[in-house]
């Protein structure tokens, strides 16, 4: 991803942060992560051994809502460094990075945890990872974070994230279809009107 407009969200936020005086520095000195969560919950979509491994086996964590990797913003600083050099060495684990979870036609077990769905590998990482530097994520800057509901499925818990402050409009459009044409978006665009 380039950073024109597609990062000017994170990039104010980083920079100014609602002002930045003597008694309020830029956010960038406090956190200098842009990050961004979904509504898919940690337990259901991170295999146990990360939370034991990373130290983070209280429920809250496991309850929380999922970090995204697929986009993120920093400002190079020694802390965010530090931060990219321990995600990827957590990632040459291969304990916590192996996939794990359900196939199209596996049956499913509860050997990672009723709710268990698949482990998302380096996503999963990097979230746990964020929440451990506590850093407070963003409502994610697609389509998807202003309709959370294009997340929900009868087979995993779904949880919507709580930005208040956070009112941006969708700023990248992020789509899992393999055939991206017209009739792709004609009808992606019916249903957004439809009654």
């Amino acid at each position: 991803m380039t950073c024109h407009s597609s990062c000017s969200v994170a990039l104010r936020y980083l920079v100014r942060c609602g002002g930045a005086s003597t008694e309020n520095p830029p956010c960038a000195e406090k956190q200098p992560l842009f990050v961004c969560d979904i509504p898919l919950l940690e337990s259901c979509f991170t295999k146990p051994v990360c939370f034991e491994k990373m130290g983070l086996t209280e429920e809250k964590y496991k309850a929380s809502n999922q970090i995204i990797a697929t986009y993120f913003c920093f400002l190079v600083t020694p802390a965010t460094r530090k931060f990219m050099k321990e995600w990827l060495s957590l990632c040459c684990d291969f304990e916590l990075l192996s996939p794990a979870g359900l196939g199209k036609f596996d049956v499913p077990t509860t050997d990672f945890g009723e709710a268990f769905v698949a482990h998302r590998e380096d996503q999963s990482i990097f979230s746990l990872l964020c929440k451990k530097h506590g850093i407070s994520p963003h409502r994610d800057i697609s389509q998807r974070g202003k309709h959370p509901e294009t997340y929900k499925s009868p087979f995993y818990a779904y949880k919507i994230p709580i930005h208040p402050n956070d009112k941006y409009k969708p700023i990248i459009f992020l789509h899992k279809s393999p055939r991206l044409n017209l009739q792709w978006f004609i009808r992606y665009i019916y249903h957004k009107i439809k009654p």
